[in-house]
């Protein structure tokens, strides 16, 4: 072959190798476009799902990381950016590589934010380790939710636990309280020996007052709802705070100008100030500032929400005291000096009315609650009412036949001694089955079965039914240291029965007894 074909052959093949190198360049620029969209589609869709993604070579240094990651370590600047850098150097934590797979690590970034990590070793063909691949998820508002929960089913547990403790605590308060009544009427007691009945009766009052908030934060309390002009409310109840509270605190009113109309329990309204406003003048006895605010609040997935906020200027607390100053018997005081039922009085009766409460404070920078109720659209608030309570006469003499059923034995006779000092006949069961066997052979009339509700054999709910389908619809009444309307939250009772709470004094159960036997509900 002469040098001339030899030079045109080598030509050829130049030729074809440049086209060779055009083609393969092509098709490997088209290759790196569509990589490239496909790990921009990779890092958009982790972002989307809010999964912090970083790659290291095995030397440490980062040569992938997406969008989210750098929002997630707080990291101004793109991914692009941190390529070559040390992991630790840019996500501040200082960590031995793992020598196998790690699932759900839980850790704490620098900047407060709780974080699962996984730890994924990449490895080729070989099993020789090429790159490590850390996943981030961010778990803060899932670990806040969960705390709030566990909070939220560990108020409930103590509260099912102080309403039991409530319920069989009246029945011992309603024998003292009883008794020291019939010991103060007597002629024969000595003046010394008056005043050692006058501290036992003040001690039991001071205990029924312990169990009635412990029903109030159980939510357990019998609630006596109204359409209420929220403002006027608290604007009665903040007139009488300066007696309360003292002259070396300043009391400062800010109601809304907006109509407030809530359906709440009057008392109970009165009752969360009033505690509050003592919780804020122990928090600051040197004197300060005690601000009350009222406004009309619209709320996510609640509506609109009656607002009040106190706020004072005393000690106030850490974190720590925070979470825990709405469960019962806590409390920052000396001993003697509070019981701590204060605060969760007002958690429960807030929570009873349907509505919520939050506190922010940091020490030395006093506290502030903020309470939120239901507004109620297109009512008329009832007029407000004075505070202080009216005086009622002693009830008249009564007359007929009553049943009493009542499983504890010092109860049943102290209801009984009382009724019947009163001019009635009563007859006595101590429960369900023995009374309606005295209901079948007693040959008069009976004008009232006042019974007890919960009783072993046979309870009060189900004497009663019992009754009725005997075509024997007496008048009745019931009484228990459970609520009324926790006995018809579970179903045992209607809620429009006559009902007296226990412990009750004499007066208070002679007259219900008469209004019961005046009007039957059952």
């Amino acid at each position: 072959m002469s040098a001339s074909n030899s030079e045109s052959v080598l030509q050829q093949k130049i030729a074809i190798l440049e086209r060779m190198i055009e083609d393969s360049s092509r098709d490997l620029f088209t290759a790196n476009v569509d990589l490239q969209k496909q790990v921009s589609l990779f890092g958009s869709l982790l972002d989307a799902l809010q999964i912090g993604v970083l790659g290291e070579l095995p030397d440490g240094t980062i040569c992938f990381a997406n969008a989210y990651f750098c929002r997630l370590f707080d990291i101004n600047g793109s991914p692009q950016e941190l390529l070559g850098f040390p992991h630790a150097q840019i996500s501040g934590l200082e960590q031995a590589i793992p020598q196998a797979r790690i699932l759900a690590e839980e850790i704490t970034l620098k900047n407060g934010k709780i974080c699962e990590r996984d730890y994924i070793p990449i490895v080729d063909q070989n099993k020789q380790l090429i790159n490590h691949l850390w996943i981030y998820r961010d778990v803060t508002d899932q670990r806040k939710l969960e705390t709030q929960l566990r909070q939220s089913q560990k108020m409930e547990s103590i509260g099912q636990l102080a309403g039991g403790i409530a319920h069989d605590f009246n029945n011992l308060l309603t024998v003292i309280i009883a008794q020291t009544e019939t010991i103060k009427t007597a002629n024969s007691v000595n003046p010394q020996e008056m005043e050692r009945i006058k501290t036992i009766s003040t001690c039991a009052e001071r205990a029924a007052s312990l169990t009635k908030q412990l029903l109030a934060f159980s939510r357990q309390e019998i609630i006596h709802v109204s359409i209420l002009d929220f403002n006027a409310t608290i604007a009665n109840t903040v007139k009488i705070l300066s007696q309360l509270i003292g002259e070396n605190i300043q009391i400062k009113f800010r109601p809304t100008n907006n109509g407030l109309p809530v359906k709440a329990d009057r008392s109970q309204i009165e009752q969360i100030l009033m505690n509050l406003a003592v919780n804020a003048r122990d928090a600051m006895p040197n004197g300060g500032e005690l601000t009350i605010e009222t406004g009309l609040i619209e709320l996510p997935e609640k509506g609109r929400m009656a607002m009040l906020a106190v706020s004072d200027t005393g000690v106030g607390m850490d974190q720590k005291t925070v979470e825990k100053i709405f469960e019962p018997f806590f409390t920052t005081k000396a001993v003697g000096k509070g019981t701590g039922m204060g605060l969760a009085t007002v958690h429960g009766i807030v929570q009873q009315h349907g509505g919520s409460i939050s506190a922010q404070s940091e020490p030395g920078s006093g506290t502030t609650f903020k309470l939120y109720f239901p507004c109620i659209e297109n009512q008329v608030p009832a007029e407000p009412e004075s505070i202080v309570p009216s005086i009622t006469s002693a009830p008249a003499e009564g007359t007929g036949t009553i049943l009493v059923v009542e499983d504890e034995d010092m109860v049943r006779q102290i209801v009984v001694d009382i009724l019947q000092s009163n001019g009635y006949k009563v007859l006595q069961a101590p429960d369900g089955i023995e009374a309606l066997k005295i209901y079948a052979t007693y040959s008069g009339p009976i004008d009232l079965v006042l019974t007890d509700v919960i009783m072993p054999n046979m309870g009060g709910a189900d004497l009663v039914a019992k009754l009725k389908a005997q075509h024997k619809v007496p008048h009745t009444m019931f009484m228990s240291g459970y609520t009324a309307n926790t006995i018809a939250e579970q179903g045992i009772l209607p809620r429009d029965v006559n009902f007296i709470h226990k412990p009750f004094v004499k007066n208070d159960l002679l007259r219900a007894v008469q209004e019961a036997i005046k009007t039957s509900k059952t």
